[in-house]
């Protein structure tokens, strides 16, 4: 339903996008975010995932 330029993302953030989908790209922070220990909430990967998209407006 929506037209193809806005279900693309934008050249930049496809890059990061791809980067992010390489596991090996977690693995650093895994230790520090072990979603056993202390009070659930947002995994990680989902704010390093959220962070490009929203860095650019805090220019």
């Amino acid at each position: 339903m929506l037209p193809e330029q806005v279900r693309r993302l934008p050249e930049e953030l496809a890059r990061v996008d791809a980067l992010l989908d390489d596991a090996a790209f977690f693995e650093p922070f895994v230790l520090f975010f072990d979603p056993r220990i202390g009070r659930p909430s947002t995994l990680v990967e989902t704010y390093l995932r959220w962070w490009p998209a929203v860095a650019p407006s805090f220019r």
